[in-house]
């Protein structure tokens, strides 16, 4: 990969690849590291996603890479693996998209953002502080229109459900 070339793709069958592995356009922006090469846009790749879709593009290229016969070295690839083990365990929030906001208010989308981009980078500390804030201020709209405490509970079981992920379990909703 010191090269910019990654296995044998050419810059329309990387994109593809990575298309249907990750459902992520490596051509995108957000992708365009040093030179953008394909090498560079992996390694973009690898820096701005979840471990979990780093380690599913990593076990595919690995598959791809052994299908073809590019890959001989089998401790390499042995190392390889474990770094896809490693990065699968990472839990994610399976729900982030549920965290949107209906609000007019800015405020509301600044902390929706910064929860959904600190829950993606893996960073729980940040996350949980975002999600905080984010809760915070949901709970003072609906109390601020007279909503109920049934309802205020009931709208906030998805971030209740994301602190208790982020956190490993070391935060939990309480009953009632």
């Amino acid at each position: 990969m010191g090269s910019g070339y990654v296995l044998e793709f050419s810059n329309r069958t990387f994109e593809e690849f990575v298309l249907d592995t990750t459902g992520r356009g490596i051509y995108d922006e957000k992708y365009d590291y040093g030179s953008g090469s394909k090498a560079n846009r992996l390694r973009a790749f690898w820096n701005e996603e979840a471990n979990p879709l780093v380690a599913k593009l990593i076990g595919e290229l690995i598959d791809c890479g052994q299908s073809e016969g590019l890959l001989r070295d089998s401790s390499l690839v042995d190392d390889c693996q474990k770094i896809v083990s490693r990065l699968s365990e990472t839990s994610t929030v399976s729900e982030l998209d549920a965290l949107t906001v209906t609000a007019d208010e800015p405020n509301f989308e600044i902390v929706a953002k910064a929860v959904r981009e600190a829950i993606e980078k893996n960073e729980p500390e940040a996350g949980l502080d975002r999600l905080h804030t984010f809760v915070t201020l949901f709970v003072r709209r609906y109390v601020s229109r007279g909503a109920s405490p049934s309802t205020v509970t009931s709208h906030c079981t998805v971030c209740s459900e994301s602190m208790s992920s982020i956190s490993g379990g070391a935060i939990t909703s309480s009953p009632g």
